[in-house]
Order: structure tokens, then sequence, then C-alpha cells
């Protein structure tokens, strides 16, 4: 039976047994992962088609340039039930907001290539029609240092919070579930 499991950026993946615990690199965002050494409890794939797949809580965007930081608040995401879309660049954060537009963003403070704040102001930007639909977007900040010259700009450009890492599920979670629940009527459904 093939061990499957899905790399940070979202694609599944599906390697033999003899693999368990090794490295491998994703073929889709070429990230190099480990192997987790117990597969999924085995199902019946007819039966797990068959079953109603549950409404995610709502979608986050996550953009962090370590990769082992992503993975960790990407699987606390998942695994609290939000859909996650997640980069490690600022450019390709704001593509990929554009694209989904999520409920929620979380972006590292030390993002490559375009930087958090550069990333947040374009997003802002509701004069840019491209942003039509996202400059509302909640945004939360995390860092492993975060600066009070970094608080300043992030209350500058309406940053909702700064997290600490490591990040505390029960917080970070309960914090983007009220966001979304608070969220205006009607901005995330115009096109």
């Amino acid at each position: 039976m093939p061990i499957r499991f899905k790399c940070p950026c979202g694609k599944k993946l599906k390697v033999s047994r003899k693999y368990a615990g090794k490295k491998t690199r994703c073929p889709e965002c070429e990230r190099v992962i480990r192997i987790p050494e117990q597969p999924r409890e085995a199902t019946d794939e007819s039966t797990e088609s068959e079953k109603p797949k549950e409404k995610p809580k709502g979608t986050v965007v996550v953009c962090d340039s370590s990769g082992r930081d992503q993975y960790l608040t990407v699987s606390m995401l998942e695994e609290h039930g939000f859909e996650v879309f997640a980069t490690e660049d600022g450019h390709k954060a704001v593509e990929l907001i554009r694209a989904t537009r999520p409920d929620v963003c979380l972006l590292d403070v030390n993002t490559e290539g375009l930087g958090v704040f550069q990333v947040i102001k374009t997003i802002q930007d509701d004069l840019n029609p491209e942003n039509k639909n996202v400059w509302h977007i909640p945004i939360y900040i995390t860092g492993t240092e975060i600066s009070a010259h970094d608080r300043q700009f992030a209350n500058t450009f309406r940053v909702r919070h700064c997290y600490r890492k490591p990040l505390g599920a029960s917080q970070v979670c309960g914090e983007i579930e009220e966001a979304i629940r608070r969220r205006p009527l009607g901005l995330r459904e115009t096109d």
C-alpha cells in the first residue's frame, strides 16, 4: 500500500512505503519534504468518494519563506478545517490572493521577493481595479522577531494582529474564524 501525503504547496503525492522517512522533492514546487513514516489510515477509495466533503471554515493564503514554518502553519490551519493556499514569495502571494480571494491572509514578516508590507500595500490599494475583490481582506503578520518598527508599519496598513512564532493554534484559528464571521456581507461574493 503506498503512502499518500500532501506537500505544503497543496500537491498530493503518493510513494511506495519503502521510502517512508526519507526526503523527496515535490514535482510541483520543488521543495524538499520528508515522506511521513506512517501512511494515513487505510480507507476504501469508493467509500471515501461517496462521503460528502465538509465545507471548509474559510480560505486562508499563507506566505512564509521558511519551508518548515510554512508546513507547520498550513498543517495547523488544515487540521482546524480551513482551505489553505501557500507560497513563499511575495510576488506569488499577490497573485494567489487575487486569484483565490481568500477570507484571510497570514503573511510572514520576512517574505522573499516582494516584502510583506509591499504585498499589503499592493493588495490594499482599493483604486487598483485588480484589487476590487481583495482590498478588504483581513491580514495577519507572523514572525520569529517582530520589531517595534514592524508593528508601527502593521498599524499603518490595518493589519489585524502580529503573531510571534511558534503560532498558538487555538488563538490564531479562533481569531481567523472570528474575522470570517465578522466579514461584511457581500464583500466576498462581488465580481
